[in-house]
């Protein structure tokens, strides 16, 4: 029996897309209202109805639901093209670092848990990648502001293990930082400096805005750093990205 519904009309981006029937698409959505929810769309996979063929990767969508309650799948009834990020398939660097922060922001939260903040972040993302922001560091930034979002940064200044203040560097161990006396060295581990520190912290306390304003978008980006901010993130997300080794590859070739 079906359960009552509601109109919601929502900003969203899709996070994944999955067949469903001979013609339906199950949707995991990022809203602005209502965080990460489920959709259906009734015919989206080769009906011709208004909304129903804009269900789609990198498009910001505003979206007329029947929701219902908390956890339930909501039809879509409605939807129209708010922003079009499309062409950042045309660019493999830009496409790969959208493709793999959209599986980011899916495994990030919980189905229903506020999401606001990460929409924001994810559409300031598409933005910059699109105004030619370089995609290595757009992704640095985006790591650094996922953890703020999720509560897990910036890593403290001293060792969880001994208390020792960090003066010559960490080692990203466990999603945390400590010293190398506590967490002896290994090469899967990725080390931060004092210098990636100081950025590690600047990333953190500087808005997207003001991050723009200084330049950093047209700065290198760190290996160091985006190994330690992955290394930081990964133990905390509900299973690990399937498009993260492709992306690492990417962004380990010559340039």
């Amino acid at each position: 029996m079906r359960g009552p519904s509601t109109p919601l009309r929502t900003h969203a981006y899709v996070l994944r897309l999955t067949p469903y029937a001979e013609s339906d698409l199950i949707g995991q959505i990022l809203t602005q209202d209502r965080g990460r929810i489920s959709v259906v769309a009734r015919g989206g996979r080769r009906s011709t109805k208004r909304g129903l063929v804009l269900l789609d990767y990198f498009l910001c969508l505003d979206l007329h639901l029947d929701y219902k309650n908390a956890g339930d799948l909501h039809a879509v009834r409605e939807a129209a093209l708010v922003e079009d990020h499309t062409a950042l398939c045309s660019n493999l660097g830009s496409h790969l670092v959208a493709s793999c922060c959209t599986e980011l922001c899916l495994l990030a939260i919980q189905p229903e848990q506020p999401g606001e903040r990460l929409f924001l972040l994810l559409r300031y993302l598409l933005r910059g990648l699109a105004a030619g922001q370089p995609s290595a560091t757009s992704y640095l930034v985006f790591l650094a502001k996922l953890l703020k979002i999720l509560g897990l940064g910036p890593p403290r200044d001293r060792c969880p293990g001994c208390g020792l203040g960090l003066t010559q560097g960490g080692v990203v161990h466990q999603g945390e930082l400590w010293c190398s006396a506590c967490v002896p060295l290994a090469q899967t581990q990725p080390v931060l400096d004092l210098a990636s520190q100081t950025v590690l912290q600047t990333l953190f306390d500087r808005t997207p805005g003001q991050l723009r304003d200084e330049g950093l978008h047209t700065r290198p980006a760190d290996p160091q750093l985006r190994e330690a901010l992955e290394c930081l993130l990964l133990p905390h997300l509900s299973a690990p990205p399937k498009s993260l080794r492709q992306l690492r590859e990417y962004l380990q070739r010559p340039r």
